[in-house]
């Protein structure tokens, strides 16, 4: 009992609901989503090519809107557009569950990216408000967990449901959006930084507002590079989540069973390791960290390149693991280092538009390749951009962050 009271008071209040509220949405997201192109395919008639296109109309919302739609969070606060977004995405679930034609269905999910473009950043600089630099690469893991507990139960129940109705699949979305956001309504306070002095920023007088930062390409130019070298990690998760099924039913029958067991095999294996191998590589360099990950990933592509058979593919599973594991929860930790504490959530929403760019290019050149070529180009690829990035992140960028940013060598030897 004591252990479970030292744990809950490990975190503030806002994480753990934040890690609940993960649980839900990410369970029937990694339900919904993955299918998504397959829906299209079947339930619709749209050719394999343009079904994958499905996720280019929200990439191109993320894309140009997540530069200003962080910066919602830095100036109205985090708590209103954080219950702004939940609620809003749970009523678009709703509108795509009666959807009777494709480019509703498009969209519809362009709606949800502008809702999840306006979530993260917003949910992600409220981590950075309340928990310690020292320890945000372990609350950050946190609810990492919380979502790949989702990511463990979800593909299998997915893909139940979807042989069942896969109309469930979007109601089931809309309903987890709408309890968490109830949640977060009633539990997360407002967190924003709204009572620093000028002296604090600028050396005025105390007692007033803080001024924001005036526009200055240098403090975003890091955080631009950084992100730049983000994209083949997200665009390898964008195959995963839409070209991958696809992938699969060259080489298997029962595809979407197959597919379900290995995302459930790797969600369940990072629940047990997520915390732990977080913590333990909290004060480590993170150019070293980096580019474990970034390796890891390179063999999970190229085991699934030259070897598409279920024993290799878990082994497969296993490099992938250990990769996203480390790399979100240090990527995050590194970007609210970065950012100035009145512009937090506009790092937050430049960085994640890695995932906008990948998702405008990685559905239909990844499935392009796949119709033409085969997989084997296609994860062979992937794994030279990898190991390029990460030796560029390793060599050139982390130095200059770490020459840069001087708090981040205190975090790294605290």
């Amino acid at each position: 009992m004591q252990r479970l009271e030292k744990i809950l008071k490990r975190y503030d209040p806002a994480i753990w609901v934040r890690f609940w509220g993960s649980i839900m949405v990410s369970t029937t997201s990694f339900m919904l989503f993955p299918l998504v192109v397959l829906y299209l395919h079947e339930h619709m008639g749209v050719d394999m090519v343009t079904a994958a296109a499905t996720t280019i109309f929200p990439a191109l919302v993320g894309f140009s809107c997540k530069w200003w739609v962080g910066s919602l969070a830095d100036r109205f606060g985090r708590r209103p557009v954080i219950l702004f977004s939940l609620f809003f995405q749970s009523l678009v679930m709703v509108g795509m569950a009666f959807a009777t034609k494709a480019w509703h269905i498009y969209l519809l999910y362009s709606l949800n990216a502008l809702g999840q473009s306006m979530f993260f950043p917003a949910a992600n600089a409220q981590v950075a408000d309340v928990v310690p630099e020292n320890r945000r690469a372990e609350a950050f893991a946190l609810i990492e967990m919380g979502w790949n507990v989702g990511a463990a139960i979800g593909p299998a129940l997915g893909a139940f449901v979807y042989n069942f109705d896969p109309t469930f699949l979007f109601l089931s979305q809309a309903l987890a959006q709408f309890l968490f956001g109830v949640l977060a309504y009633f539990k997360i306070p407002e967190t924003l930084p709204h009572n620093r002095s000028k002296k604090n920023m600028d050396g005025g007088p105390t007692g007033e507002k803080a001024a924001p930062p005036r526009w200055d390409f240098s403090v975003y130019l890091p955080l631009i590079a950084f992100t730049a070298l983000a994209i083949p990690v997200s665009l390898l998760d964008t195959q995963i989540y839409s070209v991958f099924p696809l992938y699969l039913k060259e080489h298997f029958v029962e595809y979407v069973t197959v597919y379900g067991i290995l995302r459930t095999f790797t969600g369940a294996l990072v629940v047990f390791v997520q915390l732990p191998l977080t913590r333990k590589t909290e004060s480590a360099n993170p150019a070293v960290i980096l580019l474990i990950t970034y390796v890891s990933f390179a063999l999970f592509a190229l085991i699934y390149g030259l070897a598409p058979f279920i024993w290799a593919l878990i082994v497969a599973e296993v490099c992938y693991t250990v990769a996203d594991v480390l790399v979100r929860p240090h990527q995050q930790k590194m970007v609210s280092i970065l950012a100035p504490k009145a512009l937090r959530g506009r790092f937050f929403g430049i960085f994640d538009m890695n995932a906008s760019v990948s998702n405008i290019l990685g559905p239909v050149t990844g499935s392009f390749i796949l119709s033409h070529w085969g997989g084997k180009p296609l994860f062979i690829g992937l794994a030279l951009l990898l190991v390029s990035a990460g030796m560029t992140l390793y060599l050139t960028v982390n130095r200059w962050f770490l020459k840069r940013v001087p708090a981040l060598e205190k975090s790294v030897s605290s």
